[in-house]
């Protein structure tokens, strides 16, 4: 497979298993996709798990099939609903000042990790908001500082263990045995949002069919991850019940307004009813105004989301509006500004070639951050390799 990598990214109504690479100016590049709907999972629960079981094996097949290689490693998105994050600070002391190792950078986190750790979870990142030396200095990056003290503010992230047993059963059962989990919220967080813009704080909204995930993101790491049951499919739940239409067609409807403002109550919609050459009119003020409280309830529910938060949120902060939920929807991200007392509200910016594919940012942004790290891997495993083959004499 060379530099590509294959990765299973789990959705609240669809999984996909894609191979992936970095093609020219590092854009990523999909080579093979495989994308089933259905029901997936809802307030932390599976619908089923036997069709999980199905459709990660029919996915799975389907990119072999499609690039004639056997997945060795894969990747798995551990989705919000199943993960936790424990941001904390933790300290280590020196006997006299010494230039801080990368090797004392993980001593750092790792006794922060002992004094949280819990056996119902898994850890899967361990990332620094910050640094802080015994002169009072913040960094982002210690290593090579000269300090007695060293304070670190860590983000853990965990997987819930009832996720992480559930997916290690099924790539075993596929014969996948290789494999890693990592949280698609950090890697939006890194991908989407301006390092300088995270030094600061922000807020990401992933927006989905079934839930929306809330982040207060910091520096490379993640202060509060919390998830509630709203998402795109309110929106067409309350259009299909002001127009007593079935969801189907209530989501169709969805894809065509815009909820800028509510048009006229003689202005209509039209769609074909099924039955050969006869469409049906339906009210476009009555959608609108359906789609637009729905939209006002995920907007309400972020800002609660994010007044829970037990750090600082500072007013003015930037929040990045991304997933398929909404923000298709013109109008929808002022709606969510004026729910977030008017905070600066934007759709997060998706890079050539995925320009305007919100449903995608958590797949892009997973393989983004995966390419990173193993080149990352690779590139050290070559100056380790040229070191010792210098001293070697080779």
């Amino acid at each position: 497979m060379n530099s590509d990598i294959a990765l299973l990214d789990i959705g609240s109504s669809r999984i996909s298993v894609l191979i992936g690479s970095h093609g020219p100016n590092k854009t990523v590049q999909i080579t093979a996709a495989h994308h089933l709907k259905f029901d997936v999972y809802y307030n932390g629960k599976w619908f089923d798990k036997n069709q999980l079981y199905l459709a990660i094996k029919t996915a799975v097949l389907a990119v072999e099939s499609a690039r004639g290689i056997k997945i060795k490693r894969l990747y798995v998105g551990v989705p919000a609903e199943f993960s936790s994050v424990i941001a904390k600070k933790t300290t280590i002391s020196f006997d006299k000042s010494k230039k801080i190792t990368s090797l004392d950078i993980e001593k750092l986190k790792k006794n922060g990790l002992d004094s949280v750790a819990n056996p119902s979870l898994t850890i899967i990142h361990d990332r620094a908001i910050s640094y802080t030396l015994d002169d009072g200095r913040s960094l982002i990056m210690p290593e090579g500082e000269k300090t007695k003290l060293l304070t670190g503010f860590i983000s853990y992230i965990f997987a819930e263990n009832k996720f992480v047993l559930v997916l290690k059963k099924i790539l075993t059962q596929i014969g996948i045995l290789d494999f890693k989990f990592i949280c698609p919220t950090l890697a939006q967080a890194m991908f989407l949002i301006d390092h300088e813009i995270r030094d600061r704080t922000a807020v990401l909204i992933d927006c989905g069919y079934l839930s929306t995930t809330v982040a207060l993101v910091r520096g490379d790491g993640i202060l509060s991850l919390k998830t509630m049951n709203l998402g795109g499919a309110n929106v067409s739940f309350e259009i299909g019940k002001r127009l007593d239409i079935d969801l189907s067609l209530a989501e169709a409807i969805k894809q065509r307004i815009s909820v800028t403002s509510i048009p006229s109550a003689s202005d209509t919609i039209t769609f074909d009813n099924g039955i050969l050459g006869q469409e049906t009119e339906y009210s476009m003020s009555e959608a609108v105004q359906g789609a637009i409280e729905a939209v006002v309830q995920i907007g309400d529910g972020a800002k609660q989301l994010v007044d829970m938060c037990e750090f600082d949120v500072p007013q003015n902060m930037v929040v990045f509006l991304t997933g398929g939920g909404i923000s298709f929807i013109r109008g929808a991200r002022e709606i969510v500004q004026i729910s977030l007392s008017e905070r600066e509200t934007v759709l997060a910016k998706m890079p050539p070639p995925h320009l305007e594919k919100h449903q995608n940012s958590s797949i892009v942004s997973l393989l983004d951050m995966i390419l990173d790290e193993t080149e990352q891997g690779l590139q050290k495993k070559s100056v380790m390799a040229s070191i010792i083959g210098f001293l070697l004499g080779d």
